[in-house]
């Protein structure tokens, strides 16, 4: 039990680290990113206006087709999932199924984006050039 409350505690930095930066925190396969109302963010090939300052996820939204018979992603959209005081339960929400291995490595996989965001950051200032993430 501490050991899932330290990893739990670790990743809330690392979404803090990220959220602080401006960059998203991929978490069980979705994008979350903490944005202010008024914000404007690209989404697929559309800008979008938030309404309302907080967590938001960046959800597919998917259509039915017809000739494959199967649910296919047609565009992206934002999802308002909380405001940053509730990140905690936000966190304890998303990896209810998760085990400490798997927490922690998405603890990692947010710092290593983090960490990989800041360095493209730096070349972008030092060359004019900036790798893609």
């Amino acid at each position: 039990m501490a050991d899932r409350k330290a990893a739990m505690q670790f990743l809330e930095n690392a979404v803090k680290g990220a959220f602080s930066k401006g960059l998203k925190a991929p978490i069980g396969g979705s994008d979350y990113l903490f944005l202010k109302r008024g914000e404007e963010v690209q989404v697929g090939d559309h800008m979008m206006v938030t309404t309302e300052s907080g967590i938001f996820q960046k959800a597919p939204v998917y259509e039915y087709n017809p000739k494959t018979k199967l649910q296919e992603i047609v565009r992206h959209t934002l999802l308002h999932y909380g405001h940053a005081d509730q990140l905690s339960g936000i966190l304890d929400h998303l990896c209810r199924e998760m085990s400490v291995h798997d927490i922690e490595m998405t603890m990692v996989g947010i710092t290593s984006h983090l960490a990989l965001s800041k360095k493209s950051i730096q070349r972008q200032e030092n060359e004019g050039e900036a790798f893609a993430i």
